[in-house]
């Protein structure tokens, strides 16, 4: 560094050893009379890198900083009102950009487990945002339903690409490969039962070119809102049943077999041509945008009339 008219400056200078599963005994380096002692991580060009090359630190880190980010970003975007989602998904680009800066470097580390619930939980609360969901919706539903792949699996595919710069059929091979992974994980988690029963295969649903969620059709695609089953689960009422045929009350029944939304259902089955069913109504939303519109409005009626039915029965009740 002197023979090259370098200087180094010493009060700022770290080391860390890298000694794999070995565990060395404390090392001392001495620069120019000043002592540099080895330390767990270090911060290099915004990269943690730890002696063990976990890059458990690193996570935490760049958590942290998106999740400062997120919770600014949230109070742009309420669950009713708000952007659409569109532009709700433009502004989580911000977050994922943090997470995945270096992605090449730690792809490796984030496939551990522990990794993985570190980012995942991250991204998790913008995906919330994205769809306007509750909160208590899973990581795996409210992903899918936002369109954002894990951040491990997009850690891996930027890894490939970087090693294939150039290559254009290794970035197409590399996206099929990604959904691949992204579809067993969808498929074998125990998580997001009815959003799974609907949205069988991720590919066609993140893909298309039309149709927005909102409040209430978000609901009705993860059973997280106003129904018996949610609502007895969360401790908001005494039991499961619906206000008007007196069955259990599940997104199922409340979409496609209570008495009190038939003529709306039967409308809706007028327009599309076909009976709705939970094997059919997620293909129908994504095969054209009329489809789609006509789901949503059906969807969005009938939640809106349930919210209105019990708040005047609440009403009834407050003032006889």
């Amino acid at each position: 560094m002197t023979q090259n008219s370098l200087t180094l400056a010493q009060h700022k200078t770290e080391a860390v050893l890298l000694p794999g599963k070995r565990r060395p005994k404390p090392v001392l380096f001495k620069i120019q009379g000043t002592v540099v002692k080895t330390v767990k991580a270090v911060n290099y060009l915004g990269v943690v890198i730890d002696e063990r090359l976990t890059f458990a630190h690193h996570f935490k880190m760049v958590t942290e900083k998106a999740g400062r980010t997120t919770g600014a970003l949230s109070r742009l975007m309420p669950n009713i009102g708000g952007p659409s989602q569109g532009k709700r998904k433009i502004l989580s680009s911000v977050m994922q950009n943090i997470l995945l800066y270096a992605a090449p470097i730690w792809a490796e580390a984030a496939q551990s487990k522990y990794n993985k619930t570190t980012l995942v939980r991250t991204q998790r609360k913008m995906a919330l945002r994205i769809v306007c969901a509750y909160r208590t919706v899973s990581a795996e539903a409210a992903l899918v339903l936002a369109g954002l792949m894990p951040i491990h699996i997009l850690a891996q595919e930027r890894m490939v690409l970087h090693k294939a710069r150039g290559d254009d059929t290794t970035k197409e091979t590399n996206r099929e490969q990604s959904f691949k992974k992204w579809q067993s994980e969808w498929d074998n988690t125990p998580n997001a039962s009815w959003t799974r029963r609907l949205i069988k295969d991720i590919k066609p649903w993140v893909t298309r070119r039309h149709g927005h969620l909102n409040y209430h059709t978000t609901q009705f695609l993860t059973e997280h809102g106003n129904f018996g089953v949610y609502t007895l689960r969360i401790g908001k009422t005494l039991h499961d049943l619906c206000r008007y045929c007196q069955a259990k009350d599940t997104a199922e029944h409340t979409a496609f077999r209570c008495c009190r939304w038939e003529k709306l259902r039967f409308e809706l089955n007028l327009q599309l041509g076909e009976d709705i069913t939970t094997e059919n109504i997620i293909n129908k939303m994504t095969e054209s945008n009329s489809n789609w519109s006509s789901i949503n409005t059906y969807l969005t009626t009938i939640l809106r009339k349930k919210e209105k039915d019990e708040r005047d029965a609440r009403c009834t009740l407050l003032n006889p």
